[in-house]
């Protein structure tokens, strides 16, 4: 891993501290939601040192930002196509490990927590309102998308 220059630091920086003030989170919560330490998405942010390829896809969802964005900020383009082929791979096989995803969900997502700490509920009526919490999420996730892909239509 390269070690980035200053000044590109500085650039990721700005750019990471804008999208977070315009998602309107905390730090702690950017990191929860790449699933990295607080302390790395710090280090990714003040230096000193590289930042791995699936480190970089990992902060580019929690931002809301297109795949390559950290690498296009950096002016990383050489290694940008690789990176983000073998980052998109490693989320591929984390996404087929079923049980990591719903250990991870139950544990992080605050509302499927409360869902499934519901007392003396039945398994099914558990798992159904949980369905039904992932459904809506999928559903808002795929409008953010299409309005990120097709500005023009959303403008309309």
């Amino acid at each position: 891993m390269e070690p980035i220059d200053e000044a590109a630091r500085a650039r990721l920086a700005a750019e990471m501290e804008l999208q977070r003030a315009a998602l309107n989170k905390r730090w702690r919560h950017i990191a929860a939601e790449a699933d990295i330490a607080y302390e790395t998405l710090r280090a990714v942010r003040k230096g000193p040192g590289g930042i791995p390829p699936f480190t970089r896809r990992r902060i580019e969802i929690a931002l809301q930002w297109p795949v390559g964005r950290i690498d296009e900020i950096l002016g990383d383009s050489t290694t940008a196509t690789e990176a983000t082929e073998r980052a998109r791979l490693a989320d591929i096989a984390m996404l087929l490990d079923p049980e990591r995803i719903i250990e991870k969900k139950l544990r992080d997502d605050p509302v499927e927590h409360d869902i499934a700490s519901v007392p003396d509920a039945p398994e099914d009526f558990v798992w159904a309102a949980i369905f039904r919490y992932r459904t809506r999420l999928a559903n808002e996730y795929r409008a953010r998308l299409e309005a990120q892909n097709h500005p023009d239509a959303s403008a309309g």
